[in-house]
């Protein structure tokens, strides 16, 4: 991929939990000095990783002091599981080093060797459509994985040998807010709705988490946001923010880019997915199912696997 890998030689993980723990192997595997720690007990995740080599640190509230700037010593690469929030004492402490923090998906990026990512977030639904995507790809003839907030940490699908062709990557708002360097080929923004309110200060700290999805992406890079009220919203500040993918939008309303009716998908030139009689062939989930068409085109999945 186009990120860097970690120049430090040095790492701290913040949260033995299960993409902590991926991170930890994952930089460890390329050589890099591991440190894990816990505001918890750990428990079997956190002995597994000290049977493999990596120290972990339990119940830590506290990081180590820094080396001295005339040292030349670097800072160590910070990777903080999304359980912990800003307040959470670990990263109150990096905060006090003035060290920045990371989320397991800037782990993970550098290492990822797969042809493709597509990202997912949104407030409700996600899953679902994760799985389609990759459901889909697989069915496709392409070797594609669900990961990221669903299923499998990303960090752990970038050790895999061979690598897949797909990257479907569920991420969380909780991911995001600490997300510098993904670039997905494909992102969908599902939908919005008011969650997690108090961790991100309010529905415009929630809204620009989940948009940073977008905020690496080029114009050869497809941007899907939702074509409802709400979604006029989201593409204002896409733009006010100076996203540069490029953008098509999916729905039920009449002038989505890719529609969803009532036995079918429509999409831009012409294209049409029959769906009828699936699980998303309704109102509730067609919007989803309109997505889905789109970020399987933008992948280059036919239309009639995609069906």
């Amino acid at each position: 991929m186009t990120n860097d890998v970690p120049s430090t030689g040095i790492a701290w993980i913040l949260g033995a939990g299960t993409s902590g723990a991926a991170a930890a192997r994952l930089l460890a595997a390329h050589g890099v000095d591991v440190r894990v720690f816990d505001e918890g007990p750990g428990g079997a995740t956190a002995d597994a990783l000290e049977r493999e080599g990596i120290p972990v640190a339990r119940r830590a509230t506290a990081l180590p002091p820094l080396s001295a700037p005339e040292s030349g010593a670097p800072a160590p690469l910070v990777i903080a599981s999304p359980g912990l929030g800003p307040e959470s004492p670990l990263r109150r402490a990096a905060a006090a080093l003035g060290l920045d923090v990371r989320s397991e998906l800037d782990a993970a990026l550098p290492f990822l060797r797969c042809r493709a990512i597509a990202a997912v977030t949104g407030s409700k639904g996600k899953s679902s459509l994760v799985k389609l995507l990759a459901d889909a790809l697989a069915l496709g003839g392409r070797t594609a994985v669900p990961c990221g907030n669903y299923g499998t940490a990303l960090a752990e699908v970038a050790l895999r040998e061979p690598p897949p062709d797909v990257a479907v990557v569920e991420c969380s708002s909780f991911q995001l807010e600490t997300t510098r360097d993904l670039r997905p080929d494909v992102g969908v923004f599902l939908n919005l709705s008011p969650d997690h309110l108090a961790r991100h200060g309010g529905m415009d700290g929630y809204r620009d988490a989940k948009l940073r999805l977008f905020q690496r992406q080029t114009p050869a890079q497809t941007a899907l946001l939702p074509a409802s009220e709400s979604g006029h919203c989201l593409l204002a500040r896409y733009r006010e923010l100076g996203l540069g993918g490029r953008v098509e939008t999916f729905g039920v309303e009449p002038d989505a880019d890719w529609r969803w009716e009532s036995g079918a998908v429509h999409g831009p030139g012409g294209a049409r997915l029959a769906i009828g009689g699936s699980y998303f062939d309704n109102a509730v989930l067609g919007p989803a199912a309109a997505a889905a068409a789109a970020a399987l085109a933008a992948l280059g999945l036919a239309p009639d696997v995609a069906a």
